[in-house]
């Protein structure tokens, strides 16, 4: 074989390679798309540093607690933060 044809069938051969993973690929997004999502729970929930997993009412918020989110409102930096658990369904 000459070095000329050599390479074609490489190039060739890769290029059909790279066009079936990208089909697979493609294949796997598709499926992805009927998978169907939903929120589960969250967990771990935390307003300005302060965990909100025991609060239920304003009575639940310790003293300590009251002022961190105190001072966290007047610097207007508020961040709030938790973990979400999804549930994926594959029909």
């Amino acid at each position: 074989m000459k070095p000329m044809q050599a390479s074609r069938w490489l190039t060739l051969l890769l290029l059909i390679g790279v066009v079936s993973t990208g089909c697979q690929t493609l294949r796997e997004v598709t499926n992805l798309r009927k998978v169907q999502f939903r929120i589960d729970r969250v967990a771990d929930a935390q307003l300005a540093g302060v965990s909100l997993d025991r609060v239920q009412s304003y009575e639940d918020l310790r003293a300590t607690d009251i002022l961190q989110l105190t001072r966290a409102a007047a610097s207007g930096d508020m961040p709030l933060a938790f973990t979400i658990m999804v549930e994926a369904q594959n029909p």
